[in-house]
């Protein structure tokens, strides 16, 4: 948006208001220089906040679903056919959302999956949502999760799928590749169509569940 201003400037002739004409162009190049260093400034913000050059990898909510603390546990750099050692793991308030109505409805063993997940997300972040350690205790590995909320001013998508591909595509440009994990084919279809990279979870790349040292039961 140029501004009222701007379009004011379009319908004024110099051979009317001369210098008065000058003064008005000069502010508004001048705000739009301010405007432009903002936006760089953001981008900037934007850019370390997501670290940059690393990879992020959107957490679907079934993964979560399934596999919970477990999610630690998945040998993600053959899932993911790369390294995940500096990895962004995102978990976007869409999914927590959607773990909050699970935990309350269907039957007994999604319920008692969708506590385990959103207990666990708790532990994590019982001290702000900054990013945390995705494997603690583990020196060699730097990969983190995070859950991300929303501006106040971003007006989610009705369809969670469509959401989360949507804050997907958002981050494209802040991190080296996105990728949206899921156990759904039918995401992993949409995220591609919309030009963006989906890996499938398969039931085999989680753990067994004596294995977890975060479940709790």
């Amino acid at each position: 948006m140029l501004g009222a201003q701007f379009e004011m400037l379009q319908t004024m002739a110099v051979a009317d208001y001369g210098s008065g004409l000058s003064f008005l162009i000069d502010a508004e190049i001048d705000a739009r220089l301010q405007a432009l260093d903002l936006a760089t400034h953001q981008l900037d913000e934007e850019v370390h906040r997501w670290g940059r050059g690393r990879l992020a990898i959107v957490l679907d909510t079934n993964v979560l679903i399934a596999a919970g603390p477990r999610t630690a546990k998945i040998r993600w750099d053959d899932v993911m056919n790369r390294t995940t050692r500096t990895a962004n793991f995102v978990v976007p308030i869409q999914v927590v959302e959607e773990l909050d109505r699970l935990k309350d409805r269907g039957p007994d063993q999604t319920r008692n999956n969708a506590r385990v997940a959103l207990r666990w997300l708790g532990d994590l972040f019982q001290f702000g949502d900054h990013p945390a350690k995705l494997i603690a205790g583990d020196a060699d590995s730097n990969a983190t999760i995070r859950v991300w909320v929303d501006d106040n001013e971003r007006v989610p998508l009705a369809e969670v799928d469509r959401d989360i591909i949507d804050r997907a595509g958002q981050l494209q440009p802040y991190v080296s590749e996105t990728f949206i994990a899921s156990m759904d084919q039918s995401m992993i279809f949409r995220a591609r169509a919309y030009g963006l990279n989906a890996v499938q979870i398969e039931s085999d790349h989680i753990p067994p569940r004596e294995d977890a040292t975060a479940q709790r039961r």
